[in-house]
């Protein structure tokens, strides 16, 4: 319940605020504009951790879909409410015990495993999130990995920055559980959008001891993805 607390503050004191759900809103709008490459007008979304609904509610006003946001925490879900539309509904509810077969186009989930305690519980929301989805239904898994922080965490080294941490509430995706992905749905596309920015971010900006909206992190997100210096990528599973 530490983490439910935790997010539960968030929303409280940063209110719709991006900073609610993360602290590098630079990130957080490359995720957005990745995830509208994959919507198309007409379809059912069903966004799971969707936070107090900021992504949510820019996914709608570009494209012509109905979406749903779930949350596990009622103070970010009574922000979301907020925002409601006849496209856009919002409720609390938990990842491992959501019931409703086959009815989503696309299951979207960003950085929501992560927050769950461990291993086993991440292999029951992805069995979750198949039965959530139509036949030949995608889900966009947008999580952080553990090779992936490893791999800006050796980069970091060389700059003798200290590593990144995974913070307190926080379980990164291992390899066995993406296999566990992998077999349970069809790989599609493995994603690593943010690769370059992470790399600038987290090397260069680091060492000069900028904030995340600097000028360097502004250019850094505006080029295109090389390497994989990230622990955030994007995986889309189809069913």
């Amino acid at each position: 319940m530490k983490v439910k607390e935790y997010w539960d503050a968030q929303a409280q004191k940063h209110q719709d605020n991006p900073l609610a759900t993360t602290g590098d809103v630079l990130a957080a709008e490359l995720e957005i504009r990745e995830i509208l490459k994959y919507l198309q007008d007409g379809q059912k979304v069903l966004d799971i951790g969707c936070g107090n609904g900021y992504k949510d509610v820019e996914f709608c006003k570009q494209k012509n879909i109905t979406l749903k946001g779930i949350d596990f925490s009622e103070e970010m879900i009574a922000i979301a409410k907020q925002h409601e539309s006849d496209r856009l509904k919002f409720e609390q509810g938990d990842i491992l015990i959501l019931t409703e077969p086959d009815k989503y186009d696309i299951v979207i989930t960003d950085r929501c495993l992560i927050n769950l305690g461990s291993a086993d519980e991440q292999v029951r929301a992805i069995d979750s999130i198949y039965k959530l989805l139509k036949p030949s239904g995608v889900y966009l898994m947008l999580e952080c990995t553990k090779w992936g922080l490893a791999n800006i965490n050796k980069v970091r080294e060389r700059f003798n920055l200290s590593p990144i941490e995974e913070r307190w509430h926080n379980n990164y995706l291992n390899r066995e559980v993406l296999q566990y992905a992998f077999l349970k749905f069809k790989p599609c596309e493995i994603n690593s959008f943010n690769s370059t920015y992470f790399l600038i971010s987290r090397t260069i900006n680091a060492l000069l001891g900028n904030q995340y909206d600097s000028e360097i992190n502004q250019y850094a997100a505006q080029l295109p993805p090389l390497g994989d210096y990230a622990p955030l990528k994007l995986f889309v599973l189809k069913k």
